[in-house]
């Protein structure tokens, strides 16, 4: 990664980071006698003339139309699902759909390690999104659920396609600009030795270092979880280990990003959440609270940047409660 990029930009790209019946794709005329536990697949995804692949997996009935499916995004840009796993706790205990993707260039969605810088847009990922959803024929009644990286994607799809299907957005662990997410990291590396911030600042140039650093970051800010949780670092291991891709994480998608602006824009429920040791401090998030029309606004204190495996029962409680209103 170039190293004269923004401050804040270089630290949210680079900081934001079961199955038993196993199909190749979703088919709306399967037989099905009984609750589906999960399955994956992959969703064709049409983007400027080429057909690329998206990753799913889907926890919980899709076909049974009582139940609103939810749309979980990941975080970074360029992470995976496999660290949101806790999210199917809302097909178990809600009965909700739950539908996890790889975003495009991350994990078993279709990589592009040679496509230009030019080609990975927000709006890139707003279409596949959209695409996702259209596939699943959800479009007149869905929830999404965005994580760090993921609650920027979740809005601006809010914003740019205003889904009149879409009934509540969790934006958890979120941000409203990168010039805020970017002073917040500044400050919370002040707690710690020069090498972590010196392995931050190098970022995808220089992985091991990169990676040492990110992890002493987030032992603290991150996941506070010990042991560091399977299904974690299996995402970590998608973007630093030998296969490893850090294309999506190393580009400028997020440079000069912010929504407040357009923050009034936002129509459906939204849920706000946050945590004590979180990146996302409060004058990070402050704006997503105060200007949407219809937000509400949760703290945990006892969790970092994932509260879903700090808190895990306490945050599906009140997320289920929240989608269940």
């Amino acid at each position: 990664m170039p190293r004269d990029r923004p401050f804040s930009h270089i630290f949210y790209i680079l900081t934001s980071l079961i199955s038993l019946l196993l199909v190749p794709t979703f088919a709306t005329s399967l037989d099905i006698s009984g609750p589906l536990i999960s399955f994956e697949g992959n969703i064709p995804f049409k983007y400027q003339g080429n057909t690329y692949q998206t990753h799913y997996k889907l926890f919980g009935n899709i076909l049974d139309k009582s139940r609103t499916p939810i749309v979980v995004l990941h975080g970074g840009p360029g992470l995976t699902y496999d660290y949101l796993s806790p999210f199917s706790d809302l097909s178990t205990t809600y009965k909700a759909p739950v539908i996890l993707y790889d975003q495009l260039g991350n994990g078993r969605s279709t990589h592009l390690r040679s496509a230009p810088a030019s080609f990975w847009t927000i709006d890139l990922f707003v279409n596949e999104l959209a695409n996702l959803i259209s596939y699943f024929s959800i479009e007149k009644r869905f929830d999404i659920a965005g994580h760090s990286w993921g609650t920027i994607l979740g809005m601006e799809y809010a914003i740019r396609k205003q889904p009149k299907g879409l009934q509540h957005l969790v934006l958890s662990d979120g941000l409203a600009s990168i010039d805020l997410w970017g002073q917040s990291t500044g400050q919370l590396l002040q707690e710690f030795p020069p090498w972590v911030a010196e392995g931050m600042m190098a970022g995808m140039s220089e992985p091991p270092q990169f990676q040492a650093a990110l992890l002493a970051f987030y032992a603290v800010h991150g996941n506070r979880v010990v042991p560091i949780p399977a299904d974690y670092n299996a995402t970590l291991q998608w973007l630093f280990g030998p296969n490893g891709d850090g294309t999506v994480a190393s580009t400028s998608i997020l440079d000069g990003w912010t929504i407040i602006d357009r923050l009034t824009l936002l129509k459906p429920k939204t849920l706000v959440i946050n945590s004590r040791w979180d990146i996302s401090q409060d004058f990070v998030i402050q704006p997503l609270v105060s200007k949407i029309p219809k937000a509400k606004w949760i703290k945990f204190n006892n969790s970092s940047h994932m509260p879903f495996w700090e808190e895990r029962s306490q945050y599906f409680r009140a997320v289920g409660e929240f989608l269940s209103n």
